[in-house]
């Protein structure tokens, strides 16, 4: 299976090396790099000229952000699977070949993901979950490893380093108002939940392979940018469960929906509050992609320990 590779940057520094260094030493046999440089500002498009020529290089003239980024590597690659991978991940030789392996364990696997480490060996990403309050959360974050050494069957998984079966992204397309895999209108944060969510509703599934493992350094982006990131967190939460959610379980959860927006709100207009100004004047639901009628379970959530985290 040929895998096309998709690393979308933003000013990522010299992190961009160790990256591309560790996807051109992937084992697996027919691997295509592209990298799309969103006008970054530190010279990232010359680097890569420069330093990983194998490397096929699209520099946009301006930020199209994480999902505009993922859909040009999408339209311009040919790959039977697509993954997108951030710059500050660093991939195990054997990565990508793991992933297409757990694609291959039946038809209706549409996406895989593997377990994401942090530099300093917790865990973080073993998979996507999604709560009762329509909250999302990396599974296992902040944990061992060593509890998340078995495959399972999970929501999704993180666009940091995703793997997706074409046909699947082709199917979320044909049935999204925009004919696009990822919603450019959540621009970055919360497009690979739009997919995972929409991907479950059409029946396809998402599997977790710990064999696949990668380190993700994570919150350079929030570094760079926090307040624009907020800003995206705050506005993208209610695209994606209005794009996505069946209302008759949506109202069954609705409580829970307000304390947890009311806590967020709260958090921001004291420690971000442009960004929530900002996040609700920028508000846009958009049209609402079509499924299959396949049911999407949450899970129940833990408001006590989320409370304390806000506090």
């Amino acid at each position: 299976m040929r895998v096309t590779v998709v690393v979308i940057a933003w000013n990522p520094g010299a992190r961009i090396d160790a990256c591309l260094d560790a996807l051109h030493a992937q084992d697996h046999v027919d691997v295509e790099t592209i990298v799309v440089d969103n006008a970054s500002g530190d010279g990232t498009a010359a680097r890569v000229a420069e330093r990983h020529p194998w490397a096929k290089l699209v520099a946009n003239p301006t930020n199209r952000g994480f999902a505009g980024a993922a859909n040009q590597g999408f339209e311009l690659g040919s790959g039977e699977a697509v993954m997108t991978l951030n710059p500050d991940v660093v991939l195990r030789p054997d990565f990508v070949r793991e992933l297409v392996g757990a694609l291959a364990v039946a038809g209706d696997v549409g996406s895989a993901g593997g377990l994401l480490v942090r530099p300093d060996g917790s865990v973080d990403s073993a998979g996507h979950r999604i709560f009762h309050p329509r909250l999302f959360r990396n599974r296992g974050e902040g944990a061992s490893p060593e509890v998340y050494r078995e495959p399972a069957w999970v929501f999704g998984t993180t666009g940091a380093a995703g793997l997706y079966r074409r046909v699947a992204l082709e199917d979320a397309a044909a049935h999204d108002p925009a004919g696009l895999p990822w919603d450019e209108g959540c621009f970055a944060f919360w497009e690979d939940v739009d997919l995972d969510w929409r991907l479950a509703r059409l029946g396809w599934r998402c599997r977790y392979h710990p064999a696949a493992i990668a380190t993700h350094e994570r919150g350079v982006a929030r570094r760079a940018a926090g307040a624009f990131v907020e800003e995206l967190n705050w506005r993208n939460r209610f695209r994606v469960v209005w794009r996505n959610d069946a209302p008759a379980r949506f109202a069954a959860h609705l409580p829970g929906f307000l304390v947890t927006t009311a806590l967020k709100a709260a958090d921001l207009a004291v420690t971000h509050p442009r960004a929530l100004v900002r996040g609700t004047a920028g508000l846009r639901l958009g049209r609402r992609p079509s499924g299959r009628g396949v049911r999407v379970e949450t899970e129940p959530f833990d408001y006590r320990g989320w409370v304390r985290t806000h506090l």
